[in-house]
């Protein structure tokens, strides 16, 4: 006998995602937030007044009503270093993502520890490794 599946109607969550970064108090909280590239990033706007993410970086302003989510997927964002973003109606709010490189897979640092010394300087100077 086959188990019981668990059917959900469409358009039902599968699970509400917590957010990364609130904004509240006009005030983005954390005001730093790193994350390794790759990973999702999520805002959500707690306050009871419209706020924005803005950042080139980031695609541009993104409007955020209040209790509103915005997600933003860093596989697609620059190989590391920090990202200013603003909130473009309140001009004292500001937000620094830290995005750290991803870590090389095994087989990678396999291939990277048998290079030579000058190699690895210049890989890991192109790939943003500096001190990994």
């Amino acid at each position: 006998k086959l188990p019981a599946l668990n059917i959900l109607e469409p358009g039902t969550p599968l699970e509400e995602e917590k957010p990364d970064i609130l904004i509240q108090n006009r005030s983005f909280q954390p005001t730093r937030f790193e994350i390794v590239k790759g990973q999702r990033i999520i805002w959500e706007n707690l306050d009871q007044e419209i706020h924005t993410v803005t950042s080139n970086v980031f695609g541009g302003q993104h409007i955020l009503r209040p209790g509103e989510k915005f997600t933003l997927e860093t596989v697609n964002l620059p190989f590391g270093g920090e990202i200013t973003y603003k909130c473009d109606i309140h001009s004292k709010m500001v937000g620094v993502v830290a995005l750290k490189p991803e870590k090389p897979s095994n087989a990678f640092q396999k291939f990277y520890s048998s290079l030579p010394q000058a190699k690895k300087d210049c890989i890991s100077q192109a790939l943003g490794l500096h001190g990994n």
